[in-house]
């Protein structure tokens, strides 16, 4: 997001996959806005004992078209845990 025209001018993400450890989780859909965003998927339960590995991947299904550009790309995506009893 360097800065608001270049957001506009190419593709944002609108619709993501979730996988968790290979198995698809559910589908995001997030909005058509140029503020950092946060889901919650403390419903489905998704947490790693300490010193477990875990993989994530997040698939793009779905685009809000950019005004001049056909690229699709994301600034960065930051995972924050629940922890209980710690």
């Amino acid at each position: 997001m360097k800065n608001e025209q270049v957001w506009k001018n190419n593709n944002r993400v609108k619709t993501l996959s979730f996988y968790y450890n290979d198995e698809y989780i559910c589908d995001i859909e997030l909005d058509d806005t140029y503020s950092p965003q946060t889901i919650s998927l403390e419903e489905y339960n998704i947490h790693a004992d300490s010193g477990e590995e875990a993989s994530f991947k997040f698939e793009i299904k779905d685009i809000y078209k950019g005004d001049k550009y056909d690229d699709t790309a994301i600034t960065g995506i930051i995972m924050d845990f629940y922890t209980p009893n710690h």
